[in-house]
């Protein structure tokens, strides 16, 4: 079998009120509107030249946000502790597509709406000083109303994501995923000097109630829930050697996950990675 592949393309239009809140904090009262797009299979057994099923959703939302932070840098922070805090609302319709379709062939896809709710509550810290060392943790806690779409692919690639860390931002790791789930981090970092880091931190990811991802009989994805409603919980190690410049962090990550399919990852990147948050995955 292969691992999920899909493509996204979104079009989004937002706009947001900021009320300043003492020195650090920022509420931000906003709405958004847009579509977007899931291109995907719905078989692990697929050709190269197979055309990808796709899901369109139209949506609007309304959002609430309080940020107050006072981290040191955008991305591999040495300092500072941040707190996030979000409401929002979310309207939807689904169109779904067969890739079995051909582009130029009139199909009209059924429709499926969707109203839910999404809770996020997240925080660092940094502060936690001996010396060259500092002990960061962080925590966050997820909850949505996101219920099934038209297909298991979908339905994964659309659920809340923990994303803690830039490698885990740029592929879809599906059992990191969950309408409900609470995720907890502590490490060591040592600082040669105020550009130059090292840090090696431990992650632990707690769903409930989580549908996996898993093939049937047929060689088709469905989703699948464990009569234990705490199960899939998964846990995996960072380290990584950071030196932050004027014009971004230059960083070596080596990731361990003794239970991933693969069990080491690597990652070397210069400057700000910038990823493209949509209003579904905006946390």
């Amino acid at each position: 079998t292969r691992s999920p592949t899909s493509i996204k393309n979104d079009l989004e239009y937002y706009a947001n009120v900021i009320f300043p809140i003492a020195m650090a904090g920022k509420l931000y009262m906003g709405v958004s509107t847009g579509r977007f797009a899931e291109n995907y299979y719905l078989s692990p057994a697929f050709e190269s030249s197979s055309k990808k099923d796709r899901t369109t959703f139209n949506y609007a939302g309304v959002n609430d946000t309080y940020l107050r932070s006072k981290l040191d840098h955008f991305t591999y922070p040495t300092r500072g502790t941040s707190l996030t805090l979000q409401v929002k609302r979310t309207l939807a319709g689904e169109k779904f597509r067969p890739g079995s379709v051909p582009e130029d062939e009139k199909y009209v896809p059924g429709d499926r709406d969707k109203k839910f709710w999404d809770a996020y509550v997240s925080y660092e810290n940094y502060n936690w000083n001996y010396g060259k060392w500092c002990i960061p943790y962080s925590f966050e806690l997820s909850m949505s109303q996101h219920s099934d779409l038209s297909n298991p692919m979908v339905t994964m690639l659309t659920t809340n994501a923990y994303r803690p860390t830039e490698y885990t931002k740029t592929m879809v790791f599906e059992d990191y995923r969950a309408d409900v789930y609470a995720a907890v981090s502590m490490g060591v970092m040592y600082r040669f000097s105020d550009g130059l880091t090292w840090r090696l931190n431990g992650y632990y990811f707690q769903p409930y109630d989580q549908k996996r991802l898993c093939v049937d009989d047929q060689g088709s994805y469905c989703l699948k829930k464990s009569n234990d409603k705490f199960s899939g919980y998964q846990y995996f190690f960072n380290s990584a050697i950071v030196y932050h410049t004027m014009l971004g962090p230059v960083a070596f990550n080596l990731r361990y996950e003794p239970h991933g399919k693969s069990h080491f990852y690597y990652m070397f990147n210069i400057g700000f990675m910038i990823y493209n948050k949509s209003w579904w995955n905006r946390n």
